[in-house]
């Protein structure tokens, strides 16, 4: 379908090296946008990019820890250095994991969760949409079903989540008159490098699928379509929404 091609688009995924975030800027890729990738790790940034441009597009790989307002505004700096943009789209996948009794979490230990996910996340936003106001733009942000519903030990990681959950909301009516549209993701239980300790263990994949009515986790690529989804003009109408996909967990 012609709404789904990205073709003339330039966009940015943070977190993009690897797992779901790779997958996504691959996904923008095949739909036929230019894409930046940033992550911590800038030799990842570029293995991405070259992938990338294996495909027939311009892409280049920016090392960026969003925590950091600082290597924000540099990540901003060096794209126009590039003469990468205006962008079009921008997907926010960079994150950090952890989950331990909340009676023994620190203030650090929310600080950081909020540093990575929330605060990153709107810094990369709000410069983006400084970029798209009145031309135009999508921000698709990463959630997760764990922000939407509750799950033992991980209240830093849920409460960031939630607040992800939140701040498209807010976005989604405060820039719809920028023409800016704001959605999220929201994966469920997906076979990537931070769940691999979880999924390799046969007693605890099993004990997790469980709960998943499709019985099976799912893959980077399935969130990279709804991203591209969301991207594209085929979501036009499209905003304040986060979608969850979790293979039915939620449906429950």
């Amino acid at each position: 379908m012609a709404s789904f091609d990205l073709s003339g688009k330039r966009a940015l995924v943070t977190g993009g090296s690897r797992g779901i975030g790779r997958a996504i800027a691959v996904g923008l890729a095949r739909a036929g946008a230019d894409v930046a990738v940033t992550s911590r790790s800038a030799d990842r940034c570029e293995e991405a990019a070259s992938e990338i441009r294996a495909l027939g597009r311009a892409s280049h790989g920016i090392g960026c820890d969003v925590a950091k307002g600082e290597d924000v505004v540099r990540l901003f700096e060096e794209l126009a250095k590039r003469d990468f943009g205006p962008l079009d789209s921008v997907v926010t996948c960079a994150g950090t994991a952890g989950m331990q009794p909340s009676l023994m979490l620190e203030r650090q230990d929310m600080q950081l969760m909020l540093d990575v996910h929330v605060h990153g996340s709107f810094d990369v936003a709000r410069r983006a949409a400084l970029q798209m106001q009145g031309r135009g733009g999508s921000i698709v942000f990463c959630s997760s079903v764990w922000g939407i519903g509750s799950q033992r030990m991980a209240a830093a990681y849920g409460a960031a989540k939630a607040a992800i959950c939140s701040l498209t909301r807010t976005l989604a009516v405060e820039w719809a008159p920028l023409k800016i549209r704001v959605n999220a993701v929201a994966p469920g239980l997906i076979e990537t490098d931070m769940t691999a300790p979880l999924l390799d263990d046969p007693g605890m994949r099993d004990k997790m699928l469980k709960s998943v009515p499709l019985r099976r986790a799912g893959s980077p690529d399935e969130i990279a379509g709804a991203a591209v989804f969301l991207c594209s003009s085929a979501a036009s109408y499209v905003t304040g929404h986060t979608l969850v996909i979790d293979g039915g967990v939620r449906a429950r």
